[in-house]
């Protein structure tokens, strides 16, 4: 939409942009709200959720210039390398500027988690454990991000101190440790571990999957932080991870429409005759005919 409009300046532009990705971001939280019918609870933290956007989309751009001006005070700033050349490549480019939308998303997560506790009762206080858990992780998170803009860490440490930062959130996971194995290696595991090993489209790693998380962290965090300095790219793979939790989130709500849980229950509803049949043979398709697990379901459907 953005691209078909005439040119009026970087600034105005920007600020268009925002506004079509914001009601983009608008969207999906609506049709939450409509398709949360029965708990009453559940629309009222979505709406919450919604507000608290907005505050925290307006606290951010007000902080973010405050922090950017304290930053250039203090000399932390250091120049955009792709427009060397240019008039634009000897501006001072603030840094640690991070510290002002990482701030208000903590601030934003603390009030969500009352709204939860307080419309979820006893049943979210379980899930506090794994939300303080979260919030120390990117706490932790925020810090080393300063400490390396202050210090210039080497990549040596920041390959490994945030797998360090992510281990509150892993020690406090209690799911489940069973992993879906792709067709492709099945007849693999087969043959390393013998035709008597049982279910093989369902794998259940016990102790190696938190080694598996732990690999996975440092992952995911270096191959984002990689991109720093290089325009937009380390922003944008936020921005696209965001939206795909949202979306997750979102198909997670409307598909259960009337059967929505109230806040702080498990999605345990009983299923229709057509929906128990449906999930059979969506394991039988990604299991196989042959799991146990997929025979199981169609059994009880």
């Amino acid at each position: 939409v953005a691209s078909r409009i005439p040119d009026t300046g970087t600034d105005a532009r920007r600020a268009l942009d925002m506004s079509v990705f914001a009601c983009l971001c608008v969207i999906p939280v609506a049709f939450a709200y409509v398709s949360a019918l029965r708990a009453s609870g559940l629309r009222a933290l979505v709406a919450l959720a919604g507000v608290t956007c907005v505050v925290c989309y307006h606290a951010t751009r007000r902080l973010t210039g405050t922090v950017q001006r304290l930053t250039l005070q203090r000399g932390m700033f250091g120049y955009d390398i792709n427009k060397r050349g240019t008039p634009a490549g000897d501006v001072r480019v603030p840094e640690a500027a991070g510290l002002a939308p990482a701030a208000v998303f903590l601030a934003s997560l603390s009030v969500l988690q009352v709204a939860h506790m307080w419309l979820g009762g006893d049943g979210a206080k379980e899930w506090a454990v794994e939300h303080n858990s979260a919030l120390a992780t990117i706490g932790f998170a925020v810090f080393l991000g300063f400490v390396d803009d202050v210090l210039e860490l080497p990549w040596r440490a920041k390959m490994i101190l945030p797998a360090f930062a992510a281990m509150p959130l892993l020690l406090s996971y209690a799911g489940s440790t069973t992993i879906l194995v792709p067709r492709p290696l099945r007849r693999a595991l087969e043959l390393v571990l013998g035709a008597g090993a049982g279910d093989l489209g369902l794998l259940d790693l016990g102790p190696l999957y938190y080694v598996y998380m732990f690999l996975l962290t440092i992952f995911c965090t270096n191959s984002i932080n990689i991109h720093a300095g290089i325009n937009g790219l380390e922003a944008g793979q936020s921005a696209v991870i965001a939206a795909a939790m949202v979306l997750l989130n979102v198909c997670t709500i409307a598909a259960t429409g009337e059967r929505a849980p109230e806040v702080g229950q498990t999605l345990a509803a009983a299923m229709t005759p057509a929906e128990a049949m449906k999930r059979a043979l969506a394991l039988r398709a990604a299991l196989g005919g042959d799991s146990a697990f997929a025979r199981s379901a169609a059994a009880e459907a």
